[in-house]
This record gives structure tokens, sequence and C-alpha cells, in this order.
């Protein structure tokens, strides 16, 4: 959509212009307020002076180029206190849209919620004075969306500067399905920084068609490429051990050697611990079998955890925070071990009936 241009004969209406992202933006010689693209228009801007200041109508254009002028000169002034208040209020509306995201809150929370408490508590706690200031921090939909996708770009764009500037980089990718049913692909890369190593998420992006190799390749080329890395610098990848990732003739690892031959690709610890644990000896087995029984039975349902917390002496001592657990990974092990110690007799203050049934519903 092209975006409008500022005309001179808006000056007649009280307004100027400033230079946005690649966009011109009305704004208010009097008020001094910033209108968006979209209201580059006669009657838009008629009606701003109209109902805000309705004592303006009608005065001559040297009046408006005199206040235009006097905006330029605060605009040039850098220490002025116009521009350390707008700086402020900037500063404000960036500090308050990363709690909304660290949050998870819909950005609507912001011109719903959170303005109208700052804005009540400025005016019973600092007076009317602080009330005006608080009402000129945007946070509207729009505005914390836009505020979320800048700090979002700054953090992208310091991650690559460091991995540039890194010697090497190692990189660590999985395929998995979101709530959506999506698959997306999660790479992170490890680096070196300040004489240490690092890690942080690369990128997070979805697999729109299959999940082979190729796609996967595919997906970490083009970000390659369009972020400027260096195929060189890769040392290290780590995957999981599926096919797609370390098939021998047309997996992810043998497709990332073309790129570069001296890349080492390594199936995650992880994975791998967990395809060691299924040959472990038969007592070791037993005794995990029977923990993961009895966490999985007593989380079943919550009278179960609720019972196993409240009653003495019954040989159970569960942690609430425990979660159930399955056979096929090795760290779900390690916290069966830690939240569960368990006696013979405890299976009796459930009722083997409802055990029985428990048991048939887990390991179906």
């Amino acid at each position: 959509m092209p975006k409008r241009k500022y005309d001179d004969k808006y000056l007649d209406y009280g307004f100027t212009f400033l230079e946005g992202r690649d966009e011109q933006l009305p704004q208010c010689v009097i008020c001094h307020k910033t209108l968006s693209n979209d209201s580059m228009k006669p009657h838009q801007l008629k009606k701003h002076l109209s109902n805000v200041h309705p004592e303006f109508v009608g005065k001559e254009r040297q009046f408006f180029e005199f206040k235009a002028n006097y905006l330029k000169k605060m605009r040039m002034d850098q220490g002025g206190k116009f521009q350390t208040e707008s700086k402020a209020i900037v500063h404000a509306s960036y500090a308050v849209s990363l709690l909304v995201a660290k949050a998870k809150k819909p950005h609507s929370i912001g011109e719903t919620l959170i303005k109208p408490c700052l804005v009540s508590c400025a005016g019973i706690l600092l007076g009317e004075s602080a009330v005006s200031k608080m009402k000129k921090v945007s946070l509207s939909n729009d505005t914390v969306k836009s505020r979320i996708f800048d700090m979002s770009c700054n953090i992208k764009s310091q991650l690559l500067a460091k991995v540039k500037a890194s010697p090497v980089f190692a990189i660590q990718l999985d395929e998995s399905v979101d709530v959506a049913n999506l698959s997306q692909l999660i790479v992170f890369v490890r680096y070196v920084h300040d004489q240490s190593i690092e890690e942080d998420l690369l990128f997070c992006r979805p697999l729109e068609t299959t999940t082979q190799a190729a796609d996967v390749m595919q997906l970490v080329d083009a970000f390659f490429e369009e972020e400027g890395l260096d195929w060189g610098k890769l040392v290290h990848a780590c995957t999981d051990g599926a096919p797609a990732m370390l098939g021998a003739r047309s997996g992810f690892a043998k497709l990332l050697k073309q790129k570069n031959p001296k890349v080492v690709t390594l199936h995650c610890i992880i994975h791998r611990k967990a395809l060691a644990s299924r040959t472990m000896t038969q007592p070791l087995k037993e005794a995990l079998e029977t923990a993961i029984k009895l966490v999985n039975f007593v989380k079943a349902s919550a009278l179960n955890t609720t019972i196993s917390t409240v009653v003495p002496g019954y040989g159970i001592r569960l942690r609430r925070t425990a979660v159930p657990h399955c056979r096929s990974l090795v760290i779900e092990r390690r916290h069966v071990k830690s939240a569960c110690a368990f006696a013979p007799r405890s299976y009796t203050i459930f009722g083997r009936k409802e055990q029985r049934r428990s048991e048939s519903c887990c390991f179906r």
C-alpha cells in the first residue's frame, strides 16, 4: 500500500511532518502530537484541530509557521526539555512493551489495562502534571507490536554480530511440532565471545511441507545466506538420531558436509543415553520401572496426589512438582529417583482395583 506524502497546505491546519521509518508522519505544531501516516488527510487534520484546539481554528498561516519553526528549533536542540521528555516517553513505551512480551500477554493489554493503571496511580501519588506525562506514553496494540519487533530485530543483530566475530561456531538443531500441529525447525548456536563460550537461540522457522533432510538443509542454507554467515566457520553440528538427520546417503549430516567437509556431526548425547538405558541390567531396570510406575499412578489423578502428600507413614514422599514419566528419557528417570521413595505396602492406600485400572491406562 503506497504511503501518503505531506503537502505544504497541511500547515494551514496546524500540521508539519516527521520522517519515520520509510514514511512521513503528521505532527501537530501546537500539542506536538504525532499521528499515523493514514491520518495524512485534510479532513483528519481539520478534525484534530477543531476537536483538540478549537481556539486556534481560523488562525492565519503565519501563526502556524511560527509554531512550526519553534518546533523545528526544539528538535534541533538535543539537550532541550522537549527532546528529553520525548526520549523518556519513548523509553517508557519500550520498557512496558518489554514487560508485556516477557509476560506473554496480548499486545492490547497496554492500552486497556496498563496505561489506565499508570494514569490512575500517577494522579493519586504524583499529581496532575504526572498524569499528563503518563497519557503521552503510547501503548496501543500497534505500538506495542512495533516496539517488540524493534527489540527483537536489535537482539537478532547483536547475536549475529557476535557469531560473525567468533572464530568458529557450532549449531544444534531439532525438528518439533507445535500446538497447531505445524513442524518447526529450532536451531541453537554456540560461539566464542569475550574469551568464553556462549549459547543462544539462532532461529526458529516452520517447515511448511515435509521434514526431510533436503527441507531442513534448504531452511538452514537460506538463513545463512540471508544473514551472511560463513559456512567455513561452522565446525560442529549436533542433531537427533533420526535418519533424516544422520542418514549416511541423504541425511542432513551428508548434505552439511557438502557445504563444509571439515564439519563434525554428532548424535545428541541425551538421545544416546536414552537408547543405552534400554539395555541396562535387569535389577536396575526393575527398580526404575517400579519407581516410574508409582509416579505415574500417583500423578494420574488429583485424589491420589493429595493422599500421597498428606497421609503420613505410608512410605511415599512425592514432590508436588513431580510429573508423569515415561520409559524413553533417562533425564526423566533421574527426576524419578530424586522425587520418589517408596515401600512395598504403598499401593494399599489407593486400593488395588483403582491401581490396576491406572496401570492399564499408563502402559496401554
